[in-house]
């Protein structure tokens, strides 16, 4: 019975801890969710090649309160081998993985456009991280 108890015991401890601890890390820079604001929206350039595709991620940041996490956030999430992103598949689960959940994503070029598309997407906290 006791080792029942501790055994509880270090998984509550160890749940409450990963709610509030969530950290992302990439180059030294360490993102706290909580300094995430709410709402992310990323742009998604795709770029089809003979090489193979690649994928371009842009934040709309410039001039927001959070500038600079969501900046460190979007290089987190070019350079971060882990997280692997190199298509617009990759980019929904590897936001999953840091805490948000999709919302909905809208077209930002015309169809004509064969080799080239962009998308916005955007993402919310989960709601265990929201404040």
């Amino acid at each position: 019975m006791k080792n029942l108890k501790k055994i509880m015991t270090i998984g509550a401890i160890m749940f409450a801890t990963s709610l509030s601890a969530q950290q992302l890390a990439v180059n030294d820079k360490v993102i706290k969710i909580e300094e995430l604001p709410e709402y992310v929206v990323i742009n998604c350039d795709n770029f089809t090649s003979i090489a193979g595709g690649t994928i371009g991620i842009a934040i709309q940041s410039k001039k927001s309160d959070s500038e600079k996490v969501l900046t460190d956030l979007r290089d987190m999430l070019e350079e971060n081998k882990y997280l692997g992103i190199r298509n617009q598949t990759d980019l929904l689960n590897a936001m999953a993985k840091l805490g948000f959940d999709y919302v909905n994503a809208y077209p930002q070029s015309s169809p004509e456009t064969v080799s080239f598309s962009r998308s916005s997407f955007v993402f919310r906290k989960k709601e265990i991280y929201r404040n």
